[in-house]
């Protein structure tokens, strides 16, 4: 098992993302009066009341759109960001952050690369650049992005993200 840690300074898309009622299916206890009805179940029958194992459909709330869907949509030229942290904190605050997943040639850009030394100089002159070469190099992710999510909900940003996956 390896652990991919990786440093994103630039700009980047947020958008918020609305959530929505899914129905699934679950494996439990069909007893709406026990403890276990709704939690997932491996055995045949509950531990608690005896009731023999079903399918039973579960509403839940997710997010309307899938990361996934959207990836594959725009071919991947951007990216969330990874790890089950980042996906915890997505979850919380109902947002994607959506960054480039190619190198730009940007002042900052990743900082994943090993140099003998580095040094950035960022100053809002240099954010302002980066994000004007972003808008225009994604032009056409950020309108999906803005078709998808609906524009109010995407703001272009400019920041650092850390992930780890």
């Amino acid at each position: 098992m390896s652990i991919d840690y990786g440093i994103y300074v630039g700009p980047y898309v947020r958008c918020k993302v609305d959530q929505a009622p899914v129905t699934r299916l679950q494996i439990t206890c069909p007893n709406d009066a026990c403890k276990n009805h709704k939690q997932p179940m491996r055995k045949p029958f509950c531990d608690l009341c005896g009731s023999k194992v079903a399918t039973v459909p579960l509403t839940v709330m997710e997010d309307r759109i899938d990361t996934w869907d959207v990836r594959e949509a725009i071919d991947e030229r951007l990216c969330t960001a990874s790890g089950d942290t980042y996906g915890r904190w997505s979850e919380e605050n109902r947002t994607h952050l959506w960054k480039p997943n190619k190198q730009l040639g940007m002042v900052a850009g990743h900082l994943e690369s090993r140099e003998a030394f580095a040094l950035f100089t960022i100053e809002p002159s240099v954010i302002g650049v980066e994000i004007a070469r972003f808008q225009g190099a994604f032009s056409d992710d950020i309108e999906y992005l803005q078709t998808v999510y609906g524009a109010d909900a995407v703001s272009i940003e400019w920041g650092i993200i850390q992930d780890y996956s």
